[in-house]
């Protein structure tokens, strides 16, 4: 089944731990992090405003997510 897909960079990794995961993949709204993406669906940029009224802009898709044993995923 297709799912939402948002792409975030991960900012915690710059400003509090370097060994975090650069990426915050959003599938159907729940977060979790990866090590790298890589994308095989159509994609486009979307932009969201949060509850606090800060926006935050993604790399978004639709479509299956696969999880690699080195904490990347594929979207296809």
């Amino acid at each position: 089944m297709k799912k939402q897909i948002k792409l975030r960079f991960n900012t915690e990794k710059e400003k509090t731990d370097q060994s975090l995961p650069a990426w915050r993949v959003l599938i159907d709204g729940v977060e979790h992090l990866a090590t790298g993406v890589r994308i095989e669906a159509p994609i486009w940029t979307s932009e969201d405003i949060l509850p606090t009224g800060q926006r935050k802009w993604h790399i978004s898709s639709e479509g299956t997510v696969h999880w690699n044993e080195d904490g990347s995923c594929l979207i296809q």
